[in-house]
């Protein structure tokens, strides 16, 4: 028996009852039907009828409806909920009805119900409305088992919910809640849990964890099943957009699932403490997430790469539902799969490209290889490249690299920028920094755009600038270097000036130019300055070939007037004492003009001039004034104007009054206060001529002021003539000594013609006073 009942003012009104009533009785029936067990009725009591007790028998459609009243004054019945279901029969203070059809009537102005339950059994509370039985929209109702339907979830989405256990109804609300687990599907999504609850009006479903897990599960259109779990509650809401938001709330485990990568790589891995996962439909109609947003701490892995971090924002494409790419929040580790990178991390953010493999990192970010690390304001890196911008810093066996920009590639090498600063952790090189390096993948560095290099040698600091410098490994493990352009050599007391530079040892250079030049301090002022074409400095000494020629002050060497140059084959310089060396046909101009074999200077010993063969002449001005020309085999002068001579010695001295003092010896040391002459010395002077084994003088203010000749001495003036064994003459007191023993008694012949023959006698050539010791006087004709 299938009759339709319309409740609340549809049907069982008291008039209608009342001709049924009347028309039972009034047309019994002749022959008897056959009796069915009559159901148990409902029983009310109508205005006008008085008790009524109706029973139902198979299936029976229920309407609810409400009234509403109009602007005009009129009222409306709206249907509210439609059921429909077989032999409903009273049950406590409502109706349980089996094999139940629930539907929401307020469609939605896509013509969708808001919601549809089936139902084994349902139970409907019911309500006394002026004497009817009416369901009570303001109760809970409930159902056993249902499978909900929600197609007013989303326009065209089918969303369907099989629920175990009491689901609960509330139609004044229009939400369902079912406590026990479920199962919710729409389109290609799956997903099981418990406590169901869904909110017509808000179009929310929510859930909570069944046995401690929520687990769901999509197939995309690659066919590839992908799914996750997650320990908390969540919900599903459709979105302005069409899409839909599959969202898992924090809870003490988190949630984990896997994602779509590509089709050519497996899926995606992520553990987070929460997750937004939003959906689209794809060209084929299947659900395909097109975003996530996950809270961490998080742990995001591809087949590339894994990333731990603090939350992870991720995209899919809306072509292929390939991922894109994923933002993680930082502070974060990223650990690549594949070499050379072992581990990166970053304070605020990383970037992962899915297409290229990409990493980009910010917030001063960090990475590491065998090799060493490098850290930047931000990293990126794709395969074997690796990008670094901002305050790069990279540090490994070799030592540490600072940058503004660098691009390290294993097949190009590494190219950096801005500031580049290497410091190395061996060797006499310190530092090394300039604009631009690069680096081949066989370890040659090159600095380009100026650079300095600063370093330490036996304790002492150095300095190099130039426009480039190159630097490669040898064979033997050991580092080269090569330097080019305007380059400038410094260090304690010495500076260098050329075009190239190349290293050709640890501590060993060349330095090469078109001329190159060097300049040295000195420690009385001023400095010594040197031209060259080619130069090698090692540990001790600097080398200098190609055409050196070396410039000194004339004050260091004792002298006045034009700087002297020194030009040579080769020349030296000791880097302890600064001293020079030159050989090979030596020129000397300027303030000292001779041409020797061999010249070498120090601040100790200064100038000494050296000639293998012959005697070479030597001319110059002392700082006194004095003029000088000289000839010997060694030369020499040093600051303090001492003027020694070694070899078949001559000298001429000529002072600025004119007076010339001339001397002979084979050794000879003269300076502004005096000097002496050794072996065969001879003296040629204003205060006379003179001989002996040794000649020693005193100046003063330039004049000769006293005067020794010893060993078979001799002397020649205007007004006497002696010899002895000892001559010395004084200018100031005018006394003239001479010297002999008895054998061999001292000489002297006046200018009167006296002669005087004594051991000693003085002659004072003021006075004419002559004093002897025993004595033998002779007249001129007398023979000596």
């Amino acid at each position: 028996m299938n009759r339709p009942l319309f409740w609340i003012g549809i049907a069982l009104t008291g008039t209608a009852l009342i001709a049924m009533s009347a028309d039972f009785a009034s047309h019994a029936a002749p022959t008897r039907a056959p009796e069915l067990p009559t159901p148990e009725g409902f029983r009310m009591n109508l205005k006008g009828v008085g008790p009524l007790e109706v029973a139902f028998l198979g299936r029976v459609e229920l309407i609810t409806d409400e009234r509403e009243e109009d602007a005009g004054g009129g009222a409306t019945r709206v249907p509210q909920w439609k059921v429909n279901g077989s032999d409903p029969v009273p049950d406590a203070a409502g109706m349980a009805i089996h094999d139940t059809r629930i539907e929401a009537m307020q469609h939605d102005l896509d013509g969708e119900s808001p919601m549809i339950a089936i139902t084994p059994r349902a139970w409907i509370p019911l309500t006394r409305n002026r004497g009817l039985l009416t369901p009570d929209l303001d109760r809970t109702w409930r159902l056993s088992d249902p499978v909900l339907d929600l197609p007013g979830f989303r326009p065209g989405l089918r969303m369907t919910a099989s629920a175990r256990g009491m689901t609960e109804l509330r139609p004044r609300e229009e939400s369902i809640l079912a406590r026990g687990p479920f199962k919710l599907e729409a389109e290609n999504i799956e997903l099981n849990a418990a406590g169901f609850s869904y909110d017509a009006k808000s179009r929310r479903v929510r859930f909570e964890p069944w046995q401690g897990e929520v687990k769901w599960s999509f197939t995309d259109e690659l066919g590839r099943s992908l799914r996750g779990v997650s320990d908390a509650s969540g919900e599903v809401v459709p979105l302005d957009d069409g899409g839909l938001l599959l969202r898992f709330n924090e809870g003490p485990r988190g949630v984990r699932a896997s994602l779509p990568a590509s089709k050519d790589l497996p899926p995606a891995t992520v553990l987070a403490r929460s997750l937004d996962l939003r959906f689209a439909q794809g060209v084929k109609g299947a659900w395909q997430p097109r975003t996530a947003s996950a809270r961490g701490p998080l742990l995001l892995s591809d087949s590339r790469v894994a990333f731990e971090g603090e939350g992870a924002e991720i995209k899919w494409s809306a072509v292929d539902g390939s991922l894109l790419e994923a933002r993680i929040e930082g502070p974060l580790a990223a650990h690549p799969w594949a070499p050379p990178l072992q581990v990166a991390i970053a304070r605020e953010s990383a970037v992962y490209d899915a297409a290229t493999g990409s990493v980009s990192l910010d917030g001063r970010a960090w990475a590491s290889d065998a090799r060493g690390f490098v850290s930047a304001d931000s990293l990126r890196w794709d395969g074997s490249t690796m990008h670094a911008n901002g305050s790069v810093l990279a540090h490994g066996a070799e030592g540490t690299a600072l940058a503004e920009q660098a691009l390290a590639s294993e097949k190009q090498g590494l190219t950096a920028n801005g500031a580049v600063r290497l410091l190395p952790t061996r060797g006499m090189l310190k530092e090394l920094s300039g604009p631009t390096l690069t680096v081949t993948p066989q370890s040659e560095a090159e600095l380009t755009g100026g650079f300095q290099a600063r370093g330490e040698r036996e304790g002492l600091p150095w300095t190099l600038r130039g426009e480039r410098i190159r630097q490669w490994v040898e064979e033997d493990g050991s580092r080269r270097a090569e330097g080019f352009g305007a380059l400038l050599w410094s260090e304690p007391g010495m500076r260098i000036e050329g075009e190239r530079f190349k290293q050709l040892g640890e501590q060993s250079f060349r330095f090469e130019g078109s001329p190159a030049r060097v300049w040295s301090e000195l420690d009385s002022g001023g400095e010594a300055q040197a031209s060259f074409r080619r130069a090698e400095y090692d540990a001790e000494a600097l080398h200098l070939e190609g055409e050196p020629w070396l410039l000194l002050p004339a004050e260091a060497l004792g002298l006045s007037g034009e700087p002297v140059e020194l030009r040579a084959r080769t020349a030296r310089r000791v880097h302890a004492t600064g001293a020079w060396s030159l050989d090979g046909g030596v020129q000397a101009t300027g303030g000292l003009r001779t041409a020797v074999d061999r010249a070498s200077w120090s601040p100790t010993e200064g100038l000494q001039l050296e000639r293998r063969i012959s005697a070479p002449l030597v001319e110059g001005t002392l700082k006194d004034g004095t003029d000088f020309w000289v000839t010997a085999r060694q030369f020499g002068i040093d600051a303090e104007q001492v003027v020694s001579l070694e070899g078949a010695a001559h000298g001429r001295f000529t002072q600025q009054d004119g007076a010339v003092h001339e001397f002979w010896a084979e050794h000879l040391r003269a300076s502004e206060f005096g000097g002496y002459a050794e072996t065969n010395a001879r003296v040629a002077s204003p205060v006379g001529q003179g001989r002996g084994n040794r000649l020693e003088w005193r100046l003063e203010g330039g004049e000769l002021i006293w005067l020794k000749a010893s060993g078979n001495a001799h002397l020649e003036r205007e007004d006497i003539t002696a010899e002895g064994s000892r001559i010395e003459v004084d200018q100031g007191t005018g006394w003239i000594e001479a010297e002999g023993t008895p054998e061999h008694p001292a000489w002297a012949r006046l200018a009167d013609g006296r002669e005087v023959r004594a051991v000693w006698l003085r002659y004072n050539s003021l006075s004419h006073l002559i004093e002897s010791g025993p004595v033998r006087l002779a007249t001129p004709e007398q023979p000596r």
